[in-house]
């Protein structure tokens, strides 16, 4: 369980003076004034006359009249703890629990977390179904058949990645190979003209497993491209073997790998990448696990 802090900036003004009231009021028991030859078995806090409390008595006991204990009784210092302090600990523990359970929601061994406090499906003009925030998946942005992305959910290619690629193509260039993105960012709506035309052509089942449903395309999140020819040969070019072999060392990973079509739901692509950061692309290349795998999620239409 991971703590959100930020749970106590929402708590009610009124739960707050409330337990503010609480602190406040807890005080030690009432006192009680021993007379001069009066026998008291109690345990409590107790004064002489005309003196403030000391300590606290626990027995029974018999006050002589110069206001000295005649009986023996067990005794210590007086120790005021607030009980009002360890009541808001415990509350705000409890609640605090409550809105993280309430708010991660844990798939397999990945711990998903949506922006926002809303997590309401929306339904857009076309009757498709996404989430009105991004996914991240141990802070790893996730488009796919179960993670849907807002319609205007539109950041562009990301920077990170243009430096990337500039680099890895680059270096490709030095070795006499011509690397060369042919396809970048894409808009809800460019998705969905793509998406439609390879229904209209092959099917929506066979489209569905070679082609993104609009809202649900990695190329949205401007965190993935395709490289050169959109075709299964480029795999066995020599721009796709050093590719295969090495894109991970500049931040990506082959995002649907051959032999992997189950748990990515998609057909392998060695053409098309996804920008994770050295570091993450190197452990998922080590791995030997797709994404999705990776990360202990599926992707699976709603329908």
């Amino acid at each position: 369980m991971i703590l959100n802090f930020g749970i106590f900036r929402r708590l009610p003004l009124k739960i707050i003076v409330l337990c503010a009231i609480i602190i406040i009021k807890s005080r030690p028991p009432n006192t009680a004034v021993l007379l001069p030859g009066r026998t008291i078995a109690a345990a409590g806090f107790f004064t002489h006359e005309g003196h403030s409390p000391q300590r606290i008595y626990i027995g029974k006991f018999t006050m002589n009249n110069n206001g000295t204990r005649a009986s023996s009784a067990r005794h210590r210092r007086k120790k005021r703890f607030p009980l009002g302090f360890a009541a808001v600990i415990v509350f705000t523990a409890i609640v605090s629990a409550v809105y993280i359970q309430g708010g991660a929601h844990t798939k397999g061994a990945a711990e998903v977390f949506w922006h926002s406090e809303s997590q309401n499906d929306v339904k857009t003009p076309d009757g498709i179904s996404a989430k009105d925030e991004p996914a991240y998946i141990g802070g790893i942005l996730i488009a796919n058949k179960s993670y849907p992305l807002p319609r205007d959910f539109a950041p562009g290619l990301d920077e990170s990645l243009k430096a990337s690629f500039d680099k890895m193509q680059s270096d490709a260039a030095k070795l006499g190979l011509n690397l060369y993105i042919s396809s970048g960012f894409r808009t809800y709506e460019y998705q969905a003209q793509l998406y439609d035309r390879y229904v209209a052509s092959d099917g929506k089942k066979a489209a569905d497993t070679y082609s993104s449903r609009p809202g649900y395309s990695e190329h949205q999140t401007g965190l993935a491209i395709d490289l050169n020819t959109v075709e299964d040969s480029f795999a066995n070019t020599d721009e796709g073997k050093w590719v295969a072999q090495n894109c991970y060392k500049y931040g990506f990973i082959i995002r649907f790998p051959k032999g992997k079509e189950k748990q990515t739901g998609y057909q392998y692509e060695p053409w098309h990448l996804r920008y994770l950061g050295k570091e993450t692309a190197k452990k998922v290349f080590d791995s030997g696990k797709c994404l999705e795998e990776y990360l202990g999620i599926d992707s699976v239409y709603p329908d």
